[in-house]
C-alpha cells in the first residue's frame, strides 16, 4: 500500500492548471484532494476540515500565501505546509520558514521534489512540527 493512501491534501493556487497538476499527482497516490483558489479560500476550508497537508502558492489575490499560512498557524501552529510558488525571492523564503514551513518548492513542480516533500512532512511527527506563534499586528 501506497504511504499516501487516504491522506488528505488542501492545494491552494489561483491558476487552475497548477492545482490540476497537483490534484493528478496527488490522486495518482491515492490522496484525497480539495482545492483552494486562493489564501481566503484557503482559511475558510481549514476552518471547515482537517488536512493532513497542505500545498500553499504565494502570489495570489485578495489573502496572499503568506498571510495564509499565519492565518493558518494560529488556527492550527501544527498544520503541515509546502509552498510552490513562482516567487523565489530570499525574503519570501526566509518568511515562509520564519513561519515554520521548511519544504519551499519552485515552479515549474518537479513531481520527484514535490514527492519527496511529501514524504518529508508527512513523516514528521506531530511534536516535531513547528510551534510558530503568527504575529497579528505589524509590532
Amino acid at each position: 500500500m501506497c504511504p499516501y493512501q487516504g491522506r488528505s491534501v488542501l492545494v491552494v493556487d489561483d491558476e487552475a492548471s497548477t492545482r490540476l497538476l497537483l490534484r493528478a499527482a496527488f490522486e495518482d497516490v491515492g490522496m484525497q484532494v480539495t482545492e483552494a483558489v486562493d489564501g481566503a479560500d484557503a482559511i475558510h476550508k481549514s476552518l471547515e476540515a482537517e488536512f493532513d497537508l497542505t500545498t500553499m502558492d504565494i502570489l495570489m489575490p485578495n489573502v496572499d500565501g503568506l498571510d495564509a499560512i499565519r492565518a493558518m498557524r494560529m488556527i492550527d501552529p501544527g498544520y503541515r505546509i509546502i509552498v510552490i510558488s513562482s516567487c523565489e525571492e530570499p525574503e519570501v523564503r526566509e518568511a515562509a520558514r520564519e513561519l515554520g514551513v521548511p519544504s519551499f518548492l519552485g515552479k515549474p513542480i518537479h513531481l520527484t521534489a514535490l514527492y519527496q516533500a511529501v514524504s518529508a512532512e508527512l513523516s514528521r511527527e506531530e511534536s516535531a512540527v513547528p510551534n510558530v506563534q503568527a504575529e497579528t499586528s505589524g509590532n
